[in-house]
């Protein structure tokens, strides 16, 4: 099976030998190395990763409160806004994590005025200011520190705002967003795919030929792609104008959509009365004919 994977590139940052560091500085140290290790370990598991969110939250807590400049010198807030952002990467925007935008701008900022700041670090707090969906902030910080990207569309409000399997629609011209709810019917197939992965492109694409299992997947399928940080309105109305009966939405967050394991491209599950009874990762010469023995498990038979 293969699939579409988004690992977090880990980047080394610069830093002073740890005997010349503060108190303060050493913390952000011992968290940086541990933070290092757990994703060189676990690079092919984000829930593996994911799963120690809250302990990485337990040893950041005293390490962000003000006085930077008396607490961590530059080489120590680069080496932390790292950290900040890897936790941020991973957590998708759960609600547990609201403070952590605020933190990388902040850190930013700091690093700004000792004229240390560098344009990724700029793009990585504006996808971090997208992902927890602060649209109208990501696009006010985009234009202040000058940080390229796609266009951020403004997000229409309706009302009643949904509570639960929220998603972010786009328009069909692309110029506009919209939160969504897709609820999942009894006998239901969640499919976790991307408009810009190929494995996902090539699974959708075989579904669709397939006449019977078109059929039965109509009224079950609904297709999310994981919360990020990244405006892609071309690839998102692209797909759905060509897969009209098979849209994408972008899944809100991580809380929106507790069956998800993690987050790698495509990934299928198979789920009745509310409980996951089969799943496919990947995509691969068998994986037609394992979709359709699990679809047997949650007794699809066309109608929803």
């Amino acid at each position: 099976m293969f699939f579409c994977f988004f690992l977090f590139t880990i980047v080394s940052c610069r830093a002073g030998r740890q005997s010349e560091l503060s108190e303060g500085a050493k913390s952000v140290w011992a968290l940086d190395k541990a933070i290092k290790a757990d994703l060189l370990k676990n690079s092919d598991s984000k829930r593996d990763f994911k799963e120690l969110l809250p302990a990485y939250r337990q040893k950041l807590k005293p390490l962000l409160t003000g006085n930077w400049e008396k607490k961590c010198n530059a080489d120590c807030l680069e080496m932390l806004f790292g950290d900040i952002d890897n936790v941020s990467f991973y957590s998708y925007g759960q609600a547990a994590d609201p403070e952590l935008p605020d933190l990388m701008r902040t850190i930013f900022r700091h690093l700004k005025a000792a004229q240390l700041a560098s344009k990724e670090q700029g793009r990585k707090v504006r996808q971090a200011l997208i992902k927890f969906r602060r649209f109208d902030e990501a696009r006010e910080f985009s234009f202040a520190e000058q940080v390229e990207g796609e266009e951020i569309p403004p997000l229409k409000i309706v009302s009643p705002l949904p509570s639960s399997r929220r998603v972010i629609e786009y328009a069909a011209d692309g110029r506009s967003l919209s939160v969504q709810s897709r609820p999942l019917g009894k006998t239901a197939v969640l499919m976790v795919a991307s408009p810009t992965c190929h494995f996902s492109n090539a699974a959708l694409a075989e579904i669709e030929l397939d006449p019977e299992l078109r059929r039965v997947l109509v009224p079950r399928l609904v297709i999310i792609t994981p919360p990020s940080g990244v405006i892609e309105a071309a690839a998102f109305t692209d797909w759905n104008r060509l897969h009209p009966q098979f849209r994408q939405a972008q899944a809100f967050g991580d809380q929106d959509w507790p069956e998800v394991m993690n987050w790698g491209t495509p990934a299928f599950y198979f789920i009745a009365e509310g409980k996951i009874k089969a799943y496919t990762e990947g995509w691969g010469p068998a994986a037609l004919n394992e979709i359709k023995n699990n679809l047997r498990k949650i007794g699809a038979s066309g109608s929803r």
